[in-house]
């Protein structure tokens, strides 16, 4: 299963260099890590505070809805449980983490497809709950719309940078592909953003 991880997230080799330029907080995020990898259960405990908020936020930018956001924390973690000897010792976490959650968002997207239609956990279609369901994320609508109009990449690489702090190095990692193509996505998706706010 782990390699099954691995193959659905891949990073480029150019993402994971070592830390001796890295902010202290993401060394010890990487330590945390390594001592998880190694058998110490509490640090996957203490890796979980660290970082379980972040990918919360994330997930719930993606999803707009708090509850499936929730459910998909915990796949994300369960796969992190299941990779965690595919990770690369000395590796920034959070992207590797980013690229797991994405993957996980994805995944549970297709499925739903699959179904056609997705009932919520009371067994109405979201769009007729949505008004009435205290989960969902209140965002103001303009916003709301138009980040949902964006593509997809766009949108992650605007998140990810503008919204959650992201360097472009770190969002390229999360995403899988580069800086470079990470600030040409940025760009778009901000001239988009300001076409669709100006025109609600």
């Amino acid at each position: 299963m782990a390699r099954m991880i691995q193959q659905q997230n891949p990073l480029p080799a150019s993402s994971f260099k070592h830390l001796e330029a890295a902010a202290p907080e993401e060394r010890a995020t990487s330590v945390l890590m390594q001592r998880y990898v190694d058998g110490d259960t509490q640090a996957f405990n203490e890796l979980y505070a660290r970082s379980a908020g972040q990918l919360l936020a994330f997930l719930i930018r993606l999803t707009r809805d708090r509850d499936r956001a929730e459910d998909l924390l915990q796949t994300t973690f369960a796969k992190v449980h299941r990779a965690r000897d595919t990770y690369l010792e000395g590796a920034p976490v959070l992207p590797w983490l980013y690229a797991i959650a994405r993957r996980t968002f994805y995944d549970a997207e297709r499925s739903r497809r699959a179904r056609h239609e997705s009932l919520s956990r009371d067994g109405v279609l979201p769009e007729l709950a949505a008004h009435g369901t205290s989960s969902k994320i209140e965002l103001p609508h303009a916003l709301d719309q138009a980040l949902a109009a964006l593509p997809t990449g766009h949108r992650e690489a605007l998140l990810l940078t503008k919204f959650f702090g992201y360097s472009g190095d770190e969002a390229a990692a999360a995403l899988g592909t580069t800086r470079a193509a990470i600030k040409v996505r940025v760009h778009r998706a901000n001239q988009q953003l300001r076409e669709e706010l100006a025109a609600a």
